[in-house]
């Protein structure tokens, strides 16, 4: 009941369907043959040896709907790759690539766009704070290379900061991870956390209270030291994926800089028609 539905939803509902299946599938609820992250797993290394360049992605239409036809995805705004690209990740999933998306209104794009266009949208929905610059500051005064904002596309989720070198991760928990006049987080916020252990990240989440408010430093640091003592992971893994993700950011920013340069190009054309 579900797949026929998913071409007409929008990114958010898409984004809490997505949740909903990781859910279930790292409680193991779901039959074998469906899975979230093998979807996901499947367009990150779409383009590897062996596999196909290309995928056939469902046309979505701005409004959500489907049924406009598109010859290319040049004629697409951004925002509807990454519609399209968010509905075959879940038709995919559910092993309906197919349901309710008519020959017609079918897409073939890069894999590497709709990983793109994905990770673009992840990645907009990030924000940081002053505390956690604060963090960074501080775990680099111990010597720790840090990666902020680290998205792992695996899975959709991001991490605050994730130290290559020793193979863990950070969250920084402000106060809008905690209900109102509250130290009990968010239900969403409980749920990321939950789900990184059941991927098997090694991270701690430092909540706002905690930080140290004085402006030692070294109450921070010792701080610090006491959190990424009882921390450790795989830091060849964890390496791995820092370079796929400043790749995909470095092939995103390239992307941005080349639109906006043909944008300003195209409107100072029609300036010097004028």
């Amino acid at each position: 009941t579900l797949a026929p539905r998913t071409p007409a939803m929008s990114w958010t509902c898409l984004r809490q369907v997505h949740q909903f299946l990781l859910t279930l599938e790292l409680d193991r609820l779901l039959p074998p043959n469906v899975s979230i992250t093998n979807s996901l797993h499947a367009l990150v290394y779409a383009d590897t040896a062996g596999s196909s360049p290309y995928l056939l992605l469902p046309v979505i239409s701005e409004k959500g709907a489907r049924g406009r036809k598109q010859a290319d995805a040049a004629a697409m705004t951004w925002e509807e790759v990454v519609q399209s690209a968010a509905t075959h990740l879940i038709l995919s999933a559910l092993n309906a690539p197919g349901a309710a998306v008519l020959p017609s209104n079918e897409l073939n794009i890069s894999s590497a766009m709709a990983r793109e266009a994905l990770y673009s949208r992840f990645l907009s929905e990030v924000t940081s704070s002053r505390l956690q610059a604060d963090v960074v500051e501080h775990l680099e005064q111990l010597g720790a290379k840090c990666t902020e904002e680290f998205i792992d596309l695996s899975v959709g989720y991001s991490l605050d900061i994730l130290i290559p070198s020793l193979g863990c991760a950070l969250e920084v928990d402000g106060p809008f991870h905690f209900l109102l006049n509250s130290h009990e987080r968010s239900g969403s916020t409980k749920m990321k956390h939950r789900h990184l252990q059941q991927i098997g990240y090694k991270f701690h989440a430092i909540p706002f209270w905690e930080w140290p408010k004085t402006t030692s430093t070294e109450d921070k640091l010792s701080y610090l030291r006491k959190i990424l003592k009882n921390l450790s992971s795989s830091p060849e893994e964890m390496g791995g994926k820092v370079a796929m993700h400043l790749r995909a950011r470095e092939q995103i920013e390239a992307e941005a800089l080349s639109h906006k340069n043909r944008r300003r190009a195209v409107d100072g054309g029609a300036t010097a028609n004028q």
